[in-house]
C-alpha cells in the first residue's frame, strides 16, 4: 500500500467535522473492534462527547489528505475521572477504510504524545479493542510497552475478543510528579509568607498614623477613656479593610 503521510495535514477538530467523524466512527462500530460498542451514537450523541472532551481540555484533532477530506480522527481523554488519575490519559484513534495502514494512524498518535507532554500529563494508556496487531505495532512503533491482556473481555462479532493494554511514559513520567508538588506546594508557602509580611506592615502604617496608642490608666476621665475606645474601634476597622485588600 502506498504511504499517504507525506500528504498528510493535521489540525484541530470542529464543530463542523462531526458529521464525517461520526461516519468513521459508525463504520468502526459496525464493522471492527477498535471500539466495543455495538450500536452507532448519533451525530447529536458524538457532538455531545466531542464538547466534553474538549471542554475538559484535551486534544481532538483530525487527519486530513491532500484535497482536504477527513481520513481520520484522534483524541485524548481521561482514563479514568478519579482524581488521582488526573496525570493519566487514554488515546483514541479511528481511520477511514482507505486510510488504514498507510501511517495515518502513526501521524495522528505521534501528534497526540506530543499534544499530551506540553499540556503536563505524564502517561498515556492505550486500551486495543481485540488486541489487533496492526494497532499494537503501530503503538509499540512509538515507544508503548504491552503491560497485559486481558483475555475475552469483550463480545462482537460473534466472538470473544481480548484486550490489550499498552502504556507510554510522557516527559518526565513518574519522575516529574512529585518534585513538580513539592515546588508548588513551596511556592503557595512563600506566597503566603509575603502577603503576611505585607499585612504587617500596612497594619504597622495605619497604627501608627492614628497618633498616640491609648493609654487605659484609672486616672483618665470617662471621655478620655471613650476617645481611646473609639481610636480603637477605628484600628479594628482599618485592620479589617487592609486584611481584605492585602488577602490574595
Amino acid at each position: 500500500m502506498q504511504s499517504i503521510a507525506m500528504s498528510l495535514s493535521l489540525r484541530d477538530a470542529t464543530l463542523a467535522d462531526l458529521p464525517v467523524i461520526t461516519g468513521i466512527y459508525r463504520e468502526s462500530v459496525l464493522n471492527g473492534v477498535a471500539t466495543y460498542e455495538i450500536v452507532p451514537p448519533s451525530e447529536a450523541e458524538m457532538r455531545s462527547r466531542f464538547e466534553t472532551i474538549v471542554g475538559n481540555g484535551y486534544p481532538y484533532m483530525v487527519a486530513c489528505n491532500a484535497s482536504g477530506s477527513i481520513i481520520g480522527y484522534a483524541y485524548a481523554s481521561a482514563f479514568r475521572t478519579r482524581t488521582a488519575y488526573r496525570f493519566l490519559v487514554e488515546d483514541s484513534i479511528y481511520l477511514a477504510p482507505e486510510a488504514r495502514g498507510k501511517g495515518a494512524g502513526r501521524a495522528l498518535l505521534a501528534e497526540l504524545i506530543r499534544r499530551c507532554t506540553e499540556l503536563g500529563f505524564r502517561q498515556m494508556v492505550a486500551v486495543i479493542g481485540g488486541a489487533h496487531p496492526a494497532s499494537i505495532a503501530v503503538h509499540r512503533s512509538l515507544g508503548f510497552e504491552l503491560q497485559g491482556t486481558m483475555k475475552a473481555t469483550g463480545f462482537k462479532h460473534g466472538r470473544w475478543l481480548d484486550t490489550a493494554i499498552m502504556q507510554l511514559a510522557l516527559g518526565e513520567g513518574r519522575r516529574a510528579i512529585h518534585r513538580k508538588t513539592s515546588i508548588r506546594t513551596r511556592s503557595i508557602r512563600a506566597d503566603c509568607r509575603q502577603v503576611g509580611r505585607q499585612a504587617r506592615r500596612a497594619l504597622l502604617a495605619v497604627s501608627l498614623a492614628f497618633g498616640p496608642k491609648p493609654f487605659a490608666g484609672r486616672n483618665r476621665c470617662a471621655s478620655h477613656r471613650a476617645a481611646d475606645a473609639d481610636r480603637a474601634l477605628k484600628r479594628i476597622a482599618i485592620f479589617r479593610i487592609a486584611f481584605c485588600v492585602l488577602r490574595p
